[in-house]
């Protein structure tokens, strides 16, 4: 049994229920513990803080994500507002010098009123599509932002929904009703589940518990078994 604990792919928490002995069972175990009872406690309360940790990180990150979304956006109103009013105190400078021009100049005012009012709309226009474009890079930024964070999220909680899936088979596997059905028993004497028989005497009354079926016998003979049936 000891070996077979030992070479298990994946952890093993023994239970076997005694007070005072260490069997080598559970020095090649994981983790072990005084009863059945206390094996379940932990894997219950394992389970609880790993449930407990898988929800603080979705929330972690839900409110990340709402935090960063917010940040950008705030960035990006911030952004459109000194561009419109750059561009603002770029058509009021143009406004003024093209009145300024337009005092000092007299036979050819129309001539620089013309040229600067070309000049003018050009740079309103190249303005306004940088601002455009600004403003579509950023919120094509943010989408990709966002849609990479939900498939994280998604990936994420998938994988860790899979992990506790598995191991829930693992431990069900591992439960002693389904090692019974395998065909092995458990053989109690005087009350006592016996690992080994060496306080069982010929004569004695025991019981072997099946998967179903409790059987009461006595001990007619003692024959030393050398255990190649059940070597793993």
């Amino acid at each position: 049994m000891g070996r077979a604990v030992a070479k298990f792919p994946i952890p093993i928490i023994t239970g076997i229920g005694h007070q005072k002995n260490v069997s080598i069972t559970d020095m090649m175990a994981h983790t072990h513990t005084k009863t059945p009872t206390k094996a379940a406690e932990f894997i219950i309360a394992h389970n609880r803080s790993f449930e407990t940790g898988l929800l603080s990180l979705q929330q972690h990150i839900v409110i990340k994500s709402q935090q960063l979304l917010l940040r950008h956006s705030k960035a990006l109103e911030e952004q459109k507002r000194t561009i419109s009013r750059n561009a603002r105190e770029l058509l009021s400078l143009y406004r003024q010098q093209l009145a300024t021009a337009n005092q000092s100049i007299a036979s050819d005012a129309k001539d620089i009123l013309h040229g600067h009012q070309k000049k003018l709309s050009l740079k309103a226009q190249m303005a306004t599509q940088g601002s455009n474009s600004l403003l579509r890079r950023k919120r094509s930024d943010i989408d990709y932002l966002a849609e990479n964070l939900k498939r994280f999220t998604s990936g994420y909680l998938k994988g860790r929904t899979l992990h506790l899936e598995h191991m829930d088979k693992s431990i069900k596997l591992m439960s002693p009703q389904h090692i019974l059905k395998k065909g092995y028993a458990i053989v109690k004497a005087n009350g006592k589940i016996a690992g080994t028989a060496e306080n069982i005497k010929i004569g004695e009354d025991i019981e072997v518990i099946l998967h179903d079926t409790l059987l009461k016998s006595t001990v007619k003979e003692k024959i030393q078994y050398d255990g190649r049936d059940t070597d793993v």
